[in-house]
């Protein structure tokens, strides 16, 4: 049944780099979901909402280097 679910949730809207963002866009700014933080990397990170259906990435500058 969580498959079927995973076929009709419509794909996600991909914001760009958070880096990049004026203002923080009012999807991310007001989803109040549990969010996947994942590492892409380096400094690179990659975070999702499955239920609101956004992901973005930032470099959070912090890769130890």
């Amino acid at each position: 049944m969580a498959d079927k679910a995973e076929r009709r949730r419509p794909p996600l809207v991909d914001l760009g780099w958070a880096n990049g963002w004026r203002k923080t866009p009012p999807l991310v700014r007001d989803c109040k979901h549990k969010q996947a933080d994942l590492s892409l990397g380096s400094c690179v990170r990659q975070v999702t909402c499955a239920e609101c259906g956004f992901t973005y990435k930032y470099d959070s500058g912090d890769c130890g280097t």
